[in-house]
């Protein structure tokens, strides 16, 4: 999670990757994207750093609060918005409700999410309208090969 003030001198944000599921390998954490963030926060959730698998199947260190549950869908969800708090909180609902929530985030303005899901057939990635035009690139073979919105 991170937060964000005015974007460097010349800059119109500052230049922040958001993580990735690779569907050759879903349990590696790369930079999948990256977004210009401005006067704006940044939060990630989901099952890369804090789970456990028993007996073959994986738990997330998230809960669903409808059952009581520990998570088992694979999601990486990145949530931006005004403010930290707001971001974590959202990331974290989205990692519950899956692709279904978006249209929960797109209806708020200011808010944006990106939600990677694993499939059985590989790695299925859904965005809320706004949060498209955040982005920059797709992640670049090298950090300063990615051309800026303008």
């Amino acid at each position: 999670d991170l937060l964000a003030g005015a974007p460097p001198p010349g800059e119109m944000g500052w230049r922040v990757a958001i993580a990735g599921l690779d569907s050759a390998d879903p349990g590696a954490d790369r930079a999948a994207a990256f977004v210009e963030l401005a006067h704006a926060a940044l939060a990630t959730s989901g099952d890369l750093e804090r789970s456990f698998e028993l007996d073959g199947l994986r738990y997330s260190h998230i809960l669903d609060p409808r059952s009581g549950r520990a998570l088992t869908e694979r999601r990486l969800v990145s949530v931006r918005a005004p403010t930290g708090m707001a971001a974590d909180a959202w990331a974290t609902a989205l990692s519950v409700l899956g692709p279904e929530g978006l249209a929960l985030v797109a209806a708020r303005p200011g808010f944006a999410a990106r939600i990677a899901c694993v499939t059985p057939a590989g790695v299925d990635v859904f965005g809320s309208g706004s949060f498209a035009p955040a982005l920059s690139c797709a992640a670049p073979a090298r950090p300063d090969s990615c051309a800026r919105n303008p």
